[in-house]
C-alpha cells in the first residue's frame, strides 16, 4: 500500500521530526503547520527551527506555526564563528530533544552546511530540502564533483518539482529516494481572498490609483528577474497597441529599482511610484508598488490582465503557484523551475524562450489582441496549481522522513 509519489505508509517508530529554514516568512509556517497536523495524526511530532527570526532579503512580517514548537538558533547566521555556533545549538538541541529526522534546507550557505554536520553527528537522518535544477545550479565539473559529494551526505530528498528531481538523480541521487512538492503556497488563502474580485477584475476601488487593465509582475527585483526585458517588452507592446489602456505593475523592491527607472525613462515609458496618489487612476505607464505583505496581495493578483515572470533563472518561482491560485493566466521564460510542471501552453499560460523579447511580446499581445483569451486561460488556472498544495508538502514531507529513517546505514 502507497502514499502520494510512491511514499510507503509511515510506521509507528519514527516520532520526533525537526525541520530547518533559515527564517520563516507566511509560506513557511503555512506549510510548517500543515506538516504539524499530518504528523500529530500518526501521533508524532515537529519540532520547527529557524537560523534567526528575520530575514535580510525580504520584508516579511516574521511570523511561526500555532501547532509546533518554534526555536530560534541564532541572533544572526553571519560569519564563520556563528555557522559553528548554530551547529552546535542544534546539535543539543537534537540529542535534547531526541530527534529522530531532521528536514533540512540544502548544505548551503556555510550555517546550513554546519547544520547539515550537526544532525548527523546527534544521531538524526537527514532529509535535503531543495529546489535547484540544471539552470540554477553551478554546472563545473569540480563543482559536480563537490555537490555529488555533499548531496550523499543526505538519506532521502525533498524537492520541487520534476527538474529538481531530474537534477539530484544527474547528481548520484536515488530517485525512489526522492519526494516532491516542497515547493508550495497556501491555494485557500488565495482563492478565498479573489473570490469576487476577479469577475470584475478591477483593482481601484482595494487600492487607489491602480491601473484598470495591467500585466503584473511580483518579486525581487534583482537582475535575474530579467525585468530589463520585460520593459522593453511593454514599450513596444504600447507601441502596436497605441489605443489600449494597458499597464505594468511592478510589485517588490531590490538593488535593480533604480536602474528599472533609467530603463523605462530610456524607453519612453511613464514611470509610477506606489500609484496610490493619483486621482485618476493611470494608465499606459509603468506603475511601482514597492514590497507588499502576502495579504495585499491577493486583489493585485485577481485584477491582472496576466503575470509575467521572464527571469533568466528562477529555482521554482512561487509567484506563479499565487497567480494561478488567483486564476491569473501566466507567462514564464523556459529559465522558471516550475514551468515543466505548472504551466501549459495556451491552457493556462505560455512559455517562451528567456532570451527572446520578441516571443514575449507575442504572448502578452494576445491578451489585447483577443478580448477572450484571458477568460479562456482563467478557468483553467485554479485546476493546475490544486495538486500543488499544502497538504502535498505535508504528505510528502513526512514520507521523505519515513524514508530517510528507514534509511539506517
Amino acid at each position: 500500500m502507497k502514499m502520494e509519489d510512491g511514499a510507503p505508509i509511515p510506521s509507528k517508530s519514527l516520532e520526533n521530526v525537526g525541520i530547518l529554514f533559515p527564517n520563516f516568512g507566511p509560506y513557511h509556517s503555512a506549510r510548517l503547520e500543515n506538516l504539524a497536523g499530518q504528523l500529530e495524526q500518526s501521533s508524532r511530532r515537529l519540532v520547527c527551527f529557524r537560523l534567526t527570526v528575520g530575514s535580510d532579503v525580504y520584508s516579511w512580517r516574521p511570523c511561526a506555526p500555532r501547532n509546533a514548537p518554534t526555536i530560534t538558533l541564532a541572533r544572526t547566521s553571519t560569519g564563520v564563528l556563528e555557522a559553528l555556533r548554530i551547529g552546535f545549538r542544534l546539535f543539543r538541541e537534537i540529542r535534547h530533544r531526541g530527534i529522530q529526522v531532521m528536514l533540512l534546507p540544502s548544505y548551503s550557505p556555510l550555517p546550513n552546511l554546519m547544520c547539515v554536520f550537526a544532525s548527523k553527528a546527534a544521531g538524526a537522518r537527514v532529509v535535503l530540502m531543495c529546489d535547484s535544477w540544471e539552470m540554477s545550479g553551478r554546472r563545473g565539473g569540480f563543482a559536480r564533483v563537490i555537490k555529488r559529494f555533499l548531496v550523499g551526505l543526505f538519506d532521502s530528498a525533498f524537492v520541487a518539482g520534476t527538474r529538481h528531481c531530474q537534477y539530484l538523480v544527474d547528481n548520484g541521487f536515488c530517485r525512489n529516494k526522492i519526494f516532491k512538492g516542497y515547493d508550495v503556497v497556501d491555494n485557500s488563502f488565495f482563492i478565498d481572498r479573489c473570490a469576487g474580485i476577479s469577475e470584475g477584475r478591477s483593482a481601484c476601488s482595494v487600492r487607489g490609483g491602480m491601473p484598470e487593465r495591467y500585466f503584473l509582475n511580483v518579486g525581487r527585483l534583482v537582475t535575474k528577474k530579467n525585468l530589463g526585458m520585460l520593459l522593453q517588452a511593454f514599450s513596444e507592446i504600447l507601441e502596436r497597441f497605441p489605443y489600449s489602456d494597458i499597464s505594468l505593475v511592478l510589485v517588490g523592491d531590490g538593488p535593480a529599482l533604480e536602474a528599472l527607472r533609467s530603463d523605462a525613462a530610456a524607453l519612453g515609458v511613464p514611470w509610477e511610484e506606489f500609484g496610490c496618489n493619483s486621482e485618476a487612476a493611470p494608465s499606459r505607464c509603468i506603475v511601482s508598488l514597492g514590497f507588499l505583505q502576502i495579504e495585499e496581495l491577493p486583489s493585485i493578483f485577481a485584477a491582472a490582465e496576466a503575470f509575467v515572470l521572464p527571469s533568466l533563472w528562477e529555482e521554482w518561482g512561487l509567484v506563479i503557484n499565487e497567480a494561478l491560485a488567483c486564476s491569473v493566466p501566466v507567462i514564464v521564460s523556459d529559465r522558471v523551475g516550475c514551468a515543466t510542471d505548472l504551466v501549459r501552453e495556451g491552457w493556462n499560460g505560455a512559455i517562451f524562450p528567456f532570451d527572446n523579447v520578441e516571443a514575449l511580446i507575442l504572448e502578452m499581445s494576445k491578451f489585447l489582441s483577443d478580448g477572450a483569451y484571458r477568460a479562456k486561460l482563467s478557468k483553467n488556472c485554479v485546476e493546475s496549481v490544486s495538486e500543488w498544495s499544502l497538504d502535498r508538502f505535508g504528505t510528502n514531507a513526512m514520507a521523505a522522513a519515513e524514508c530517510a529513517y528507514r534509511e539506517r546505514k
